[in-house]
Parts: C-alpha cells; sequence; structure tokens
C-alpha cells in the first residue's frame, strides 16, 4: 500500500471512478484521500470509503502531495486562482480537464510539477483507458505513481503531451461513438422486429468480445477483418455498403471534430 496522499478537487463522475479503483485495490489508505466538491452533497457517495471530505479547497491542497484538478474545464480559472494563492512547492498537479495544457497551468502555478491525464467513463468499471503525458520538473517517480493509480481502473498508456488532443478523439470521448453505434444496431433489430434487450445484449457482447480480440489476438485490425469476412458473404456485403456510403470517412471526420474542439477549449 502507498503511503502517498492524494486530494481532489471536484469530485464528479470520473473522480468518482478514480477514488473507487484506488480504494477497491487498497492501493492507498482511504485516511490518505482528501476530496473537496463546491456542491457538498456529493460527499455521501464516498463515505462508505472512508476518505476525509474537505470544506474549502485549500485543505486539500495542504494536505495532499498529489493533487486531482477533476473540474470542468471552465473551472480552470476559478481553482487555479485558490490554488496559485497557496504554498505548493514539492506539490504534483494531475489535471483531468480535457483541452488544458500543461503550460496553461504552469501559467497559474510556475514551473511546478503537472501531470495530464485523460481516462474515459469505463472507468467507472475499472476497465478505462487514460492517456498520460508529463513533462519536467514532473520525475519518472511522479509518472509512475499516477500510472499506477490508472492502472488499477483499467489501462494506462504514457503519450506526448502534443497527442493528447488526438487522444481525446481516440479514447476519452470515443465511448460515444460506440454507444452510437449500438443505439442504431438496436434500432435496425427493433426495425426488423427483434426484441430491442435482445438486440443490446448481443451488440454489447460483440462490441465487449471484438475489443478483446484486438487487445489480446495479436492481431492487426485488418487481419481480424479478414478473419470474419467470408468471400461472398454477409460481413463482405455489410463491409462494401458501409465503403459505398462512406462509413470511414465520416467516423474519421467525427474524430477530427472531437480533436479540433479540444483546440478551441482553455489551453
Amino acid at each position: 500500500m502507498n503511503n502517498a496522499k492524494i486530494g481532489f478537487i471536484g469530485v464528479g463522475n470520473i473522480a468518482g471512478a478514480i477514488i473507487g479503483g484506488i480504494c477497491k485495490q487498497g492501493y492507498i489508505k482511504p485516511e490518505n484521500i482528501y476530496i473537496y466538491d463546491v456542491d457538498d452533497r456529493k460527499y455521501d457517495n464516498f463515505s462508505k470509503y472512508g476518505v476525509k471530505a474537505c470544506s474549502i479547497t485549500e485543505d486539500v491542497i495542504r494536505n495532499a502531495d498529489y493533487i486531482f484538478l477533476t473540474v470542468k474545464p471552465n473551472n480552470c480559472d476559478d481553482v487555479m486562482s485558490t490554488v496559485k494563492c497557496m504554498d505548493i512547492t514539492g506539490k504534483c498537479f494531475v489535471s483531468v480537464m480535457a483541452g488544458v495544457s500543461i503550460s496553461k497551468i504552469k501559467s497559474y502555478i510556475g514551473n511546478s510539477k503537472v501531470i495530464r491525464v485523460l481516462p474515459n467513463t469505463p472507468l467507472l468499471l475499472s476497465c478505462g483507458a487514460t492517456a498520460i503525458a508529463y513533462e519536467a520538473p514532473a520525475t519518472e517517480e511522479d509518472y509512475k505513481f499516477i500510472y499506477d493509480v490508472f492502472s488499477s481502473c483499467g489501462l494506462a498508456v504514457k503519450v506526448r503531451e502534443e497527442d493528447m488532443d488526438t487522444a481525446i478523439a481516440v479514447s476519452s470521448s470515443a465511448p460515444a461513438y460506440y454507444f452510437l453505434l449500438a443505439k442504431a444496431g438496436v434500432e435496425y433489430a427493433k426495425s426488423c422486429g427483434m426484441d430491442g434487450e435482445a438486440a443490446l445484449r448481443l451488440f454489447a457482447k460483440t462490441l465487449e468480445g471484438s475489443g478483446r480480440m484486438l487487445t489480446e489476438s495479436g492481431m492487426t485490425p485488418d487481419e481480424l477483418i479478414r478473419m470474419v469476412t467470408s468471400p461472398g458473404g454477409t460481413t463482405q456485403a455489410a463491409l462494401e455498403s458501409f465503403e459505398e456510403n462512406g462509413f470511414a470517412d465520416i467516423f474519421v471526420k467525427g474524430m477530427k471534430s472531437a480533436a479540433e474542439k479540444s483546440k478551441t477549449l482553455v489551453k
């Protein structure tokens, strides 16, 4: 068990998922986890873990070694205005704010230690995917600690900071793409007279299994496509229709829109 003290400014769904994963794995003592949110009603969701709820942001900053900035990007200015007035010597800030660069955070707090992370919502089930970027003065030891935190509730991958906008498109926003596919697939099945619940269960398990094949088979996406596609068969008919209608282009355009939107957020 790690003896580090961590704090969360903002305790929405993502913070809840991180804290839940940490406590489930026993990685950090609950009494070493400090939380603060402007809506103290949220604290009820964390009482089962035994973490320490704070009445002001400053208490989190004073007590924690690693401070997670788990607020919306548009709250960045308000939070950092408080942070910059504190003694933050030796502390490491872990930003979960989409579109907010390390340099933007350092514009408030000078050359302090900052790590950026981009998790996604499957973190809630301890099967999330998190991109991590950092630069000096944050150390390899700091990175390893944060890597272990997010590995406790899914996959963690180190990326360059300049790739974080792309990571939003590839991973952070991506669950919604697959939920949209599921919605369309189920609606199609229902239009054909199939029970919607049965269709949803089949579609969801197919997504889950396909993801495992991507990560565990050692095969490329093209190889996996060929594996399931018989010449002149049903899968080939579907793939040809997708190609004729520009499915891949539409999908990539959507991802580009997510990445470009990230670039317009607070930098």
